[in-house]
């Protein structure tokens, strides 16, 4: 199965490089987000072959950047991008003196080159054909790692039985499935956060059209299905209250399609409540969980004593012992929870840089007539309200879906260039 995924994703990368040429990396590196195969190591740290896509593009780019073909007000675009980049790079150099490992200094190169890889995609697109090809591309791959994950789960020997009796299982029998069914993630919760994302991006496709009838449903049934073997209880708490928000913060003309909805949601949730409690009485023994409440104290105790540019990056889990002022159900130097990390880590004003990059976008889909734009915004907030119960400061997904948000409500909503109408 492993050569079957590699030769199709060389097929893959040559049919993008052919038809698209160097945009063609664009789409590659799309397309591999959640294939993430580590092709060597350095003191034990795997490099990705995502990395590595990152790097050459990102060379390409600045090339482009040089020769003046890319366009100031493009990268102006993402200025508090920039910004927080800025605040991330300084607060390394504050806090040089703290960093013990080679590891530290992996998790500041991947945030910088996943900020930077978000950057240069998004300055390069140039129409909204480009984009939504883009975005197809994004659920096409999203499908595809979603279909390895359930081919992985069944191979196992694991059913459907299996998610229904999730309440005899034990903690290492449950952990054992979580952690089967992600191939490519280290962490179920960190492919769950991309699948978040992606079912969205979906969904919005789907209904403005861009994706066929036949397709569709394809696609969606089988990333569904993909987050569910995830075994991600902040995921589904995520998609959950998602829909909540969207059913009553969106506007609706179309009272049958209202009362439908609100039917479909009610079947969902219901179903998706029982398997959050399956999993629960899973996790009711599970230290992980019940030590979260300490995890977050010590994350506020360290936000609270570095208010300013915060630890630095990596650093919160090497200082983690310091700021313990009470006993924790279980010792885990994370917060689990990405907001107090980045105000541990690059301080208030990172911080307040973090949200600014996106804040508008949490309530300008209120009144959208944009479908596509309404589906992307809930698909970051979907990302964010996991995101209390998770702490992928790095995930190159999310640094490349931001930027293209961006990108698409203010060149396409706002109709500042006519080439993207």
């Amino acid at each position: 199965m492993t050569y079957l995924i590699f030769l199709l994703i060389f097929v893959i990368s040559i049919y993008f490089i052919i038809k698209y040429k160097v945009n063609g990396f664009i789409h590659l590196i799309v397309f591999m987000l959640p294939f993430r195969f580590e092709i060597f190591s350095i003191s034990g740290i795997g490099i990705r072959i995502t990395d590595t896509l990152s790097l050459f593009y990102i060379a390409i780019w600045l090339f482009t950047v040089l020769l003046g073909h890319i366009k100031k007000s493009d990268i102006k675009l993402l200025s508090p991008i920039l910004i927080f980049l800025i605040i991330v790079v300084l607060g390394f150099l504050i806090n040089a003196f703290r960093f013990s490992s080679i590891s530290n200094m992996i998790d500041l190169i991947r945030l910088i080159l996943a900020l930077i890889t978000g950057i240069a995609i998004s300055s390069n697109i140039k129409d909204r054909s480009n984009l939504i090809i883009l975005f197809k591309t994004w659920a096409v791959s999203a499908t595809l790692s979603s279909a390895t994950s359930i081919f992985f789960f069944f191979s196992n020997g694991y059913s459907i039985t299996t998610l229904l009796n999730l309440k005899i299982l034990s903690v290492v029998e449950f952990y054992s499935i979580k952690f089967s069914n992600s191939v490519f993630f280290e962490d179920p919760n960190n492919l769950a956060s991309y699948l978040l994302v992606s079912i969205f991006i979906t969904i919005g496709l789907s209904v403005d059209k861009y994706i066929t009838y036949k397709y569709k449903y394809l696609f969606l049934t089988i990333q569904i299905l993909g987050l569910v073997l995830t075994l991600s209880r902040s995921a589904y708490m995520a998609a959950s209250i998602t829909v909540f928000i969207y059913l009553f913060a969106h506007k609706i003309t179309n009272h049958k399609w209202l009362l439908l909805k609100i039917g479909l949601i009610f079947i969902v949730l219901v179903n998706s409540f029982s398997v959050i409690n399956s999993v629960n009485s899973v996790l009711n023994s599970d230290l992980s969980v019940l030590s979260r409440s300490g995890l977050w104290q010590v994350g506020l105790n360290m936000s609270i004593s570095n208010p300013i540019l915060g630890v630095g990056i990596g650093n919160s889990s090497i200082l983690f012992n310091q700021y313990i002022n009470s006993s924790l159900v279980l010792y885990n130097p994370h917060f689990h929870n990405l907001f107090l990390t980045i105000s541990a880590e690059t301080g208030l004003i990172g911080f307040i840089f973090f949200i600014s990059i996106f804040f508008k976008h949490l309530y300008m889909w209120f009144q959208s007539n944009d479908k596509l734009y309404v589906f992307l915004c809930l698909g970051l907030i979907s990302y964010l309200i996991q995101s209390v119960g998770v702490e992928y400061i790095a995930s190159r997904h999310f640094w490349i879906f931001v930027p293209l948000l961006i990108l698409y409500s203010s060149r396409i909503l706002k109709g500042r260039d006519a080439s993207w109408n």
